[in-house]
């Protein structure tokens, strides 16, 4: 019989790792990546689900959390960041707790890294191509606006907030 799951979220606003949470394992790092005209990049399986650029932090392959977010944004996107290395900021990190609904017990508790990334072009000057081996199918520039909309949860998130005083 399949676990039914809850997942308990807390947002860390802080560039670091806290010493405290150390020793969990980071599973995810997102980066928001938006174009010089305010348009965000979302990716797809099927065109009608969008997401954030994200994936797996894997140490054998990157040694820092943006070579994770370079290289997701490159496999679900086609856009090479490597050269705007230096102007990936993180935002801060959310701890998650997967918890067992029917018992309370915590299954899990881990990191997910939250990125961000302005580039230097705007989004019609980009060329987009996701990686035929990823399972992301689409890639493409949305307005703000449009990103709201197809992202329920993103205006009420934290990192969200963040990106908007950054915007403006």
């Amino acid at each position: 019989m399949k676990r039914e799951l809850a997942h308990n979220r807390r947002w860390y606003p802080d560039t670091q790792i806290r010493e405290e949470h150390k020793n969990l394992e980071v599973r995810q790092v997102t980066c928001f990546v938006i174009s010089k005209d305010k348009k965000l990049l979302l990716v797809s399986k099927d065109e009608s689900s969008w997401s954030i650029t994200a994936g797996h932090y894997e140490q054998k392959k990157d040694s820092t959390y943006i070579d994770t977010a370079i290289r997701e944004v490159y496999e679900e996107s086609g856009l090479h960041t490597s050269s705007q290395r230096n102007s990936i900021k993180e935002m801060g990190y959310y701890i998650v707790e997967d918890i067992e609904k029917k018992t309370g017990k915590i299954l899990e508790k881990y990191i997910q890294i939250r990125m961000f990334l302005r580039l230097d072009k705007e989004a019609k000057d980009l060329s987009l191509k996701p990686n035929e081996k990823d399972q992301v199918k689409y890639a493409q520039f949305f307005s703000l606006e449009k990103s709201l909309e197809l992202i329920r949860w993103l205006e009420e998130s934290p990192e969200w907030k963040i990106i908007s005083v950054i915007l403006h």
